[in-house]
């Protein structure tokens, strides 16, 4: 997850960072996936937006747009 963040570093290192973020797309896709029949659309919602809320919420600078 890291190495997605400093892109250009890795990349000058040899890391295929294309290849880890298509690999990161699929397993969030493949896990969304499975868990709608798990535990229900709602709590996949939940799963994957509270993160993203949590964070906004923490932090002293909300993201805007300039």
């Amino acid at each position: 997850m890291i190495s997605l963040l400093f892109t250009a570093c890795n990349t000058e290192k040899g890391i295929p960072v294309l290849v880890l973020h298509y690999l990161l797309i699929a397993l969030v896709s493949i896990t969304t996936f499975v868990f709608i029949y798990v535990v229900g659309a709602s709590m996949v919602v939940a799963m994957l937006i509270t993160p993203a809320v949590t964070a906004s919420l923490w932090t002293d600078k909300p993201l805007t747009p300039n």
